[in-house]
């Protein structure tokens, strides 16, 4: 396993991204969202999980927090992921469903996980995707997958870009995943 962790898994403040801690004691994590984002969240219950879903500045922006209280340890998380891909062939559900004005995936990859980042996290089993989409504006996506004993988190985390796809990964780092980091670099399940 490799010893890095993620720019847009490592905590960080930014003076132009102002956050506000979000704790959800129903979901079991805590972590920043953006000061300007819904303060209510939307709930939906299934008999798979629980949801909750804060919506940010324009439509595509979503920080989406999925928990599963009774998880299988021996089943493959990243069903959670690739199931709603071959549904709606998007890996967002929220998104994923708009007929309207369907989203258009760019890029979409699965990110190397660390033992430093179990560690950050303190969790059991970790995955992490990211990507790019046409939503309608250009749109960064971020999902971690993460599971202690037989609980389970899918967090989501939508931003609006304004990097092309084949941008510099310097110019990404610096401006699309410092601000993911200002989220999932604070993340903590509880």
């Amino acid at each position: 396993m490799l010893d890095t962790i993620p720019t847009w898994c490592k905590p960080v403040s930014l003076d132009m991204w102002q956050t506000r801690l979000l704790e959800d004691a129903a979901l079991r994590c805590s972590l920043p969202i953006h000061e300007d984002w819904s303060r209510q969240a939307k709930e939906l219950v299934t008999p798979m999980d629980v949801e909750h879903q804060y919506s940010g500045r324009n439509a595509a922006e979503r920080l989406i927090i999925n928990m599963m209280a009774d998880a299988d340890p021996e089943s493959d998380m990243t069903n959670w992921v690739t199931a709603i891909m071959k549904l709606v062939g998007f890996p967002i559900l929220a998104l994923g469903l708009n007929h309207e004005n369907p989203p258009h995936l760019l890029e979409w990859q699965a990110v190397a996980v660390s033992d430093a980042l179990l560690g950050q996290y303190a969790v059991d089993e970790l995955h992490l995707f990211e990507g790019l989409a046409r939503i309608p504006d250009l749109t960064r996506l971020y999902m971690l997958l993460a599971r202690r004993d037989s609980i389970a988190w899918k967090i989501t985390l939508t931003l609006n870009s304004a990097l092309l796809p084949d941008s510099d990964s310097a110019m990404i780092a610096s401006n699309d995943h410092a601000r993911a980091g200002a989220t999932f670099g604070n993340l903590h399940f509880l």
